[in-house]
């Protein structure tokens, strides 16, 4: 039984229709060897209609056993990223280059690759959104055809892409499963996109985006002293120790 196929988005208004005849290719597909391992092919979801496409590497086991996109651990690092941007991960539209799980979640060959890319191709001629988002070097790879040299200078900046959409480069979410040091700068990055995404701007191909602003991202707010709350007390002018230290200092 296929369990994703239960689970695709109703066509309508905010959907193209061709994205729905694209999905129902891929679930039967049988262009690679991934076929005879699958348990599920996982064609992608959401409406796309906030013109942002996410297209990361392959799915995983989680994904493998539903049918749909991002649902395991690193699906949890891409919800607070899509949260800090600002992002109703519905609105978007998540996809992944292999449609169908490598065994062991091994990187996908590039034959593999190559098999499936026309599907991905066909799904940004149908969504025609104003940017995609690769995620991690492998979806980069998917879309340009080729790697750029010095990928860990790439996250957070600009790349022309396929059928002139501009594609802006993230970090994999799972990359954050195992470096938690990278958390902070993986979120920051995601505000800024999200509010470059808000404001309307061109993209600016070739280069990253400011740091969030502070309307965005604001600090926390100091701590507020109630009103009828005592003050606290000052040391005095001829004892420099604060009062709840102060008698530990004085002699009997």
């Amino acid at each position: 039984m296929d369990l994703g196929a239960r689970r695709v988005p109703k066509p309508g208004p905010d959907r193209p229709a061709a994205l729905d005849g694209i999905a129902a290719r891929v679930r039967v597909c049988g262009l690679c060897r991934l076929c005879e391992t699958r348990t599920n092919a996982v064609p992608g979801e959401g409406t796309g209609r906030a013109g942002i496409m996410l297209v990361g590497e392959a799915p995983g086991r989680k994904e493998d056993e539903t049918g749909r996109p991002f649902v395991g651990a690193a699906g949890k690092n891409l919800d607070l990223a899509l949260a800090a941007a600002g992002i109703d991960r519905r609105d978007a539209f998540v996809t992944s280059i292999n449609k169908c799980r490598p065994p062991a979640n091994r990187d996908p060959t590039p034959d593999e690759k190559q098999a499936c890319r026309p599907y991905l191709l066909e799904q940004v001629e149908a969504l025609r959104p104003r940017v995609i988002v690769a995620l991690g070097r492998h979806g980069l790879h998917g879309l340009l055809g080729q790697m750029p040299e010095g990928f860990a200078a790439l996250p957070g900046t600009f790349l022309a892409g396929p059928q002139g959409i501009p594609v802006w480069v993230s970090l994999h979410p799972a990359a954050i499963i195992y470096r938690q040091k990278w958390k902070e700068k993986y979120l920051e990055q995601w505000r800024a996109f999200g509010e470059w995404s808000r404001s309307g701007a061109t993209a600016p191909v070739g280069a990253s985006l400011p740091p969030a602003s502070a309307a965005v991202h604001p600090p926390a707010p100091p701590p507020v002293h109630h009103p009828l709350a005592p003050s606290p007390a000052k040391p005095s002018p001829t004892d420099p120790w604060p009062p709840h230290m102060a008698a530990s200092r004085r002699r009997p």
